[in-house]
């Protein structure tokens, strides 16, 4: 993790376990959410992953999501590197028809949707899911959050569009690469 000259966080990443995920790990995870009460399935760094891995995934969580019906998946996005949301463009909305929640960086927002204001990529984004729950973080301006299915008391819920200021907060410590 990094300071850019503006303030925004930037990380250096490397391709990991998504490289080598396959339709045999999601047949392996609905066996494991078998029986299971409200499962989650939490899915990061989707652009750090193979092209074959991002062209799958959409279809993937729909295979997992007719095994496991009450299945909630989370998309936490990094950074685009590879533009893979803009060169497999079909694959991207496959993935976000089968995202309930998706959590974006303002940059990775922008990179995905092609919109820059933060409310107008949240909106895009919710579109492209259908039914979900949208947050751009957008650093020290604070976060924005829109849905269309909020569960209140287990009723469904909207928000139109809700900004969360950034707390106040004071650097602690800081390290440096020599």
């Amino acid at each position: 993790v990094f300071i850019l000259p503006d303030g925004r966080r930037s990380f250096i990443h490397e391709i990991g376990a998504n490289a080598l995920l396959g339709k045999e790990n999601f047949e392996a995870l609905a066996a494991y959410y078998a029986g299971q009460e409200s499962p989650i399935l939490h899915i990061g760094y989707e652009a750090l992953s193979s092209d074959a891995y991002f062209k799958n995934l959409g279809d993937n969580l729909q295979e997992l999501k007719k095994k496991v019906p009450d299945l909630r998946v989370v998309l936490d996005t990094v950074h685009d590197f590879t533009k893979m949301w803009n060169r497999m463009p079909e694959s991207g909305n496959k993935i976000l028809a089968e995202v309930d929640i998706l959590s974006t960086s303002l940059t990775e927002g922008e990179s995905i949707s092609g919109q820059t204001e933060p409310r107008a990529i949240a909106r895009d984004l919710l579109s492209r899911m259908g039914k979900g729950t949208v947050l751009v973080k957008a650093d020290a301006v604070g976060s924005y959050l829109t849905s269309n299915f909020w569960l209140v008391k287990g009723k469904e819920e909207s928000i139109e569009f809700l900004h969360l200021p950034a707390l106040p907060s004071a650097l602690v410590r800081q390290y440096a690469a020599t």
